[in-house]
């Protein structure tokens, strides 16, 4: 019987029968000219990560959105992320007229990764497995239908867990049974009440009553095991063929539950154990390309014309990185990402494994590894299940294996390293978990272990899932990947309800594709007017192309056929350099897309404009970059796609200076815009590389582990004799918080009396485990400073309630002196995290969560 208690949605393995050995080609999920990368502003570390991916993506500038008013901490209101975090990217969209040809969100590093939707279904309006907590990327890909405000369209129902209706589908699915009506779901209360008090007879007539209505396969199923325990041998076995038929797929459960004692030992009922088994290898949908435009209804193709308020329209949406509590250090993301960038196109040489033990985490997807590993096999991969106990396995990781080509983990906890296997890069590795992705609970392994050990992506949940398959991905997830699906659109393409998962990784890693050969040959000098454009491609063998299309500075400027030239009107053009892209779109439904992409001139004005700056800057240091041009009105300058800096008009030109440190350390590309009275306006572009903070050495490394006290005074220390004034009230850091748990400073505080302090002084050594790059990111609201190791990380800053901010410093393994001094506007409110190039476990204590050991 299945527990009403814990629904457990059965769906087929999803597989591709193929008819050539060899997958087809595949850039799905977009490229880089139809991604935005999403940044928080106020974040170094976001803004690390972000500089990078997109350098090593090479996205168009114009495709960053920075965002300045992020939260402070792991989960976030469903209001906030509405109004803080979708609403600005939406708007972002909207006003560059993208919200249809932009196919994918990438969330950067220094983001919020759960969304609190209880405003919209408190707890005690859900039943397991629904539970609270939904990932921020799932609510940016399912926007359409968090935009409706009815919780039941982003969660899902008990008869219908299917929301993305972009999941590929065996043909036994396509019908899946709508929600309940009222009398319907009364009947099913009844049928379930009535197996709980073992009242078979009364439970048979009315599941047999729901079902004249609604074909529900759990229903069928526990019909089912109702008739075997009536003793109606016949009966029970025909109603289990109706719900095998249905999709019901779950060998394993079914052989070992007791409900079917009565008949186990019959050739029928063995066969249909035998039918399960073998029903992921049915035929199902294959693989499609994404594209934003397109809707889903759960058919094999999209629907070409959707409504322009279609709730199954979506966006691919991953996180980048997550560098919090429990997570990722920077470097190991830096380093997985650009692993999956160099690894597109590769077509690497490896195995897929999918790892069996007796844990419900893992027999929860086991009955579709067959199907998984036939199909591979059937396109020229190596697959295998890897059974705890067999050959040296122990079910959980794999053992002395150098070619992990993908893994399907599943288990509560685990280190990688313990298998002595290797990932090769833009492998995708992820494991079945409660807390996978639940950063705010110490226990179980998180994903980040995964990204930490080479994985391109990975994936868990936010919040406790149960054991049910709806709600990660499938085994075919493997097969999608293969047949050259990007990351992202592997994922999507295996997720049924994917509220609660949280990706990490590369969304346009695509390691199987197989890409065209895209030669565009402009004109030679600057462009004027319309100007011909012939493109050259020469596509894999076996492959044909469908249309080109073309698109300046990241925007789309229009399509062409192949072979045919395009007249690119640059008229529409400023004038100055562009980046000039096209893509070639394979035939078919996966799509491929290649590109090529070229820096021309434009020059119908006959205006130039010359920007000047050095190549490199120190992170400290102040940018400046001039500009010579000649009468303009007005100057912008943006650092992706974002005004950076005022401008000051000379009479040859321009200057503008900013600190470096406001677009982050790394690779960033400085734009200037000059307009004028009459005519087109004119730019120019200038790569700059904002080099990390230097080391900072402890200037008196005693070792003496002092740890972080906090003195509160009553009037501010100038008053009373500067840094050796007498504090009102003193309290011990170390002593606030658990494990897991984060610290109050204001809780501390508060309980020290009601003040009012006119200033907050923490101060002490705190230690790094590494040498490297570490952020102190700060939310307060007043004026605030920080020295580190005696000199200013942080001059006097008046910081706002609500909008934190962080501060870069490079440190020296050891401890170091930290001064934070705080004049707070109201009642103390301060937060202090410390994160970076090492990120483990949080450090409780000291007002302070230090991400390290």
């Amino acid at each position: 019987m299945r527990p009403s208690s814990v629904v457990r949605v059965v769906l087929p393995l999803l597989v591709v029968v193929l008819a050539a050995a060899v997958a087809p080609p595949a850039r799905a999920g977009g490229g880089p000219e139809t991604t935005v990368v999403v940044v928080n502003g106020a974040s170094p570390t976001s803004r690390r990560v972000a500089n990078a991916w997109v350098a090593w993506r090479r996205v168009p500038a114009d495709n960053v959105c920075v965002l300045d008013d992020v939260p402070l901490g792991g989960i976030v209101s469903l209001e906030v992320f509405r109004a803080r975090l979708w609403g600005p990217v939406k708007a972002f969209l909207e006003a560059r007229g993208r919200l249809d040809d932009v196919d994918c969100v990438a969330w950067s590093a220094d983001f919020p990764y759960a969304v609190d939707f209880a405003a919209e279904k408190p707890d005690k309006d859900m039943t397991p497995p629904w539970t609270r907590l939904a990932s921020l990327n799932a609510m940016t890909y399912l926007w359409r239908r968090v935009e409706s405000k009815q919780a039941d369209a982003y969660l899902g129902s008990a008869t219908n867990p299917l929301t993305n209706q972009y999941y590929r589908r065996a043909p036994s699915e396509a019908g899946l049974p709508r929600d309940l009506t009222d009398a319907e779901a009364a009947l099913r209360n009844d049928a379930q009440a009535a197996v709980v008090e073992k009242r078979w007879a009364d439970a048979v007539k009315a599941y047999e009553a729901l079902l004249a209505t609604i074909a529900d396969v759990e229903s069928l199923y526990n019909l089912a095991c109702c008739l075997a325990r009536l003793a109606r041998p016949e009966d029970a076995v025909a109603t289990l063929a109706r719900a095998v038929g249905a999709g019901y797929a779950d060998a394993a459960h079914a052989g070992a539950d007791p409900d079917f004692a009565s008949v186990k030992d019959r050739p029928d009922f063995q066969a249909l154990l035998a039918k399960m088994s073998q029903q992921a290898s049915a035929d199902v949908q294959p693989p499609h390309g994404f594209r934003a435009r397109l809707g889903w209804a759960g058919g094999a193709e999209p629907v070409s014309a959707p409504a322009e308020d279609a709730r199954d329209r979506y966006l691919l949406s991953v996180a980048l990185a997550y560098t919090g509590e429990w997570g990722n250090a920077v470097p190991e993301a830096l380093a997985a990402l650009e692993a999956a960038a160099k690894a597109d196109g590769t077509n690497p040489d490896g195995t897929f494994y999918f790892l069996s033990n007796k844990d419900v985490r893992a027999t929860t997807r086991e009955p579709r590894f067959a199907g998984a590993v036939e199909t591979l096999k059937a396109m020229g991969r190596k697959a295998d299940v890897l059974t705890a106990g067999e050959d040296g396995q122990s079910g959980i990781v794999p053992v002395g294996k150098d070619d992990v080509l993908g893994a399907m983990l599943g288990s509560a906890g685990f280190t990688w390293k313990d298998g002595k296997s290797r990932i090769v890069p833009g492998a995708i590795v992820e494991h079945l978990t409660s807390h996978g992705a639940d950063f705010a609970h110490g226990g179980q392994t998180k994903l980040c272990e995964l990204i930490r050990n080479g994985a391109a992506g990975a994936s868990g949940t936010v919040y406790e899932p149960y054991a049910v398959q709806f709600k990660f991905p499938v085994p075919a997830i493997h097969v999608h990947y293969a047949a050259g699906c990007s990351l992202a659109e592997a994922f999507y393409q295996s997720l049924a309800g994917p509220y609660q998962t949280y990706i990490v990784g590369d969304p346009l890693c695509r390691p199987f594709a197989r890409f065209a050969k895209v030669a565009p040959t402009f004109p030679e000098g600057p462009l004027t007017g319309t100007v011909t454009v012939p493109v050259a491609v020469e596509p894999p063998a076996g492959v044909a192309v469908d249309h080109l299309e073309w698109y300046v500075d990241g925007r789309p400027v229009g399509e062409g056929r192949p072979g045919e030239p395009f007249a690119l009107d640059t008229t529409k053009l400023d004038d100055g350099d562009h980046d000039v892209r096209v893509v070639a779109v394979e035939a078919g439904a996966v799509a491929t897309r290649s590109d090529a992409a070229a820096t021309v001139t434009v020059a119908n004005g006959k205006r130039t404009l010359a920007l000047a700056g050095p190549a490199t800057v120190g992170w400290a240091d102040t940018l400046t970059v001039t500009g010579k041009v000649l009468g303009a009105q007005a100057v912008e300058l943006t650092v992706g796609g974002r005004r950076i800096a005022p401008v000051t008009l000379t009479s040859e030109g321009f200057k503008a200076s900013f600190p470096a440190a406001s677009v982050g350390p790394g690779p960033v590309t400085v734009v200037a815009r000059a307009t004028f009275k009459s005519g087109p306006a004119v730019r120019a572009q200038r790569a700059v590389v904002v080099n990390a903070p230097p080391l900072r050495k402890h200037p008196k490394p005693d070792g003496k582990k002092a740890g972080l006290l906090c003195a509160l005074f009553d009037k501010t220390g100038k008053e009373q004799g500067g840094k050796d004034a007498k504090p009102a009230a003193t309290l011990d850091l170390a002593t606030l918080g658990g494990a897991g748990q984060q610290p109050s400073v204001r809780d501390a505080i508060a309980a020290k009396g009601a003040g009012p302090w006119k200033e907050v002084r923490i101060a002490g050594e705190m230690e790094v485990p590494a040498a490297g790059l570490y952020q102190l990111y700060v939310t307060a609201a007043g004026d605030l400073s920080i020295d580190v190791d005696g000199k200013p990380a942080l001059a006097t800053t008046k910081a706002e309630a609500g909008k934190p901010f962080g501060v870069l410093v490079g440190l020296e393994a050891g401890w170091h002196d930290l001064v934070i001094r705080y004049a707070p506007a109201g009642a103390p409110d301060l937060t202090v995290l410390l994160g970076g190039d090492r990120v483990t476990a949080p450090l409780s204590g000291a007002g302070i969560r230090q991400h390290g050991k």
